[in-house]
């Protein structure tokens, strides 16, 4: 599975690393976004990597009706191919509505259409809520799909469709979305806690955390 990395710029004015580094641009397109108070900017490029799935998990809490997260994530990926790729949360309350289906237990089945807009609320915190992890990153938990911005395929409507998480970061505009999400995270944690003493060295970790996205 293709992987894709980034030389990154970060200029940050959250605390001690304010100043702007600079990382070796890798051959590819040169994008910038915002991250609350960071700016962003990479130059994106490619490189293979094979990403083989080792475990798969419900998220914690998440009121899975007895159903396997493997048989699941099966049938979401079923959807998803017959759908050319992407899964739309629409096209998931579709096929489980079919009382055979196996994802049919996951949604109320109440008319009306605050019932089909709760179910698309559910749709979505089913795709939020099936966790991987990767052979090669035995330690590190991850949503098996992600938001990515492309659309049904002939269809000019915009709309909320999710991939694997492979295909999402290697979409250079979703990518840099990811990075972005996770640096606000990074930055709203540290805003927290940040008069916490105890936790000072992780606050510093988190400030040259993002200090180093330059060098990647």
């Amino acid at each position: 599975m293709a992987r894709h990395g980034a030389a990154w710029r970060v200029v940050a004015n959250h605390g001690r690393h304010g100043a702007a580094r600079h990382g070796t641009a890798r051959r590819g397109k040169a994008r910038q976004i915002m991250a609350g108070e960071v700016l962003i900017s990479f130059t994106y490029g490619v490189r293979n990597m094979a990403m083989q799935i080792d475990k798969m998990r419900w998220k914690l809490r998440f009121p899975n009706a007895g159903i396997k997260v493997e048989t699941a994530h099966a049938e979401i990926m079923r959807i998803k191919e017959k759908n050319g790729g992407t899964v739309s949360q629409n096209q998931i309350i579709a096929e489980a509505s079919n009382k055979k289906n196996p994802l049919h237990k996951l949604f109320t089945w109440d008319d009306g259409e605050a019932a089909q807009k709760y179910r698309l609320t559910e749709a979505g915190a089913l795709l939020r809520s099936i966790e991987i992890t990767y052979a090669t990153l035995p330690d590190q938990t991850r949503r098996a799909f992600e938001v990515t911005t492309l659309k049904p395929a002939g269809d000019i409507t915009k709309q909320t469709m999710y991939a694997t998480a492979e295909e999402a970061a290697s979409n250079p505009e979703n990518h840099a979305a990811l990075i972005a999400e996770a640096v606000r995270t990074l930055m709203a944690w540290r805003a927290r806690f940040r008069y916490l003493q105890e936790l000072s060295h992780l606050i510093e970790r988190i400030d040259e955390t993002i200090a180093e996205l330059a060098t990647k």
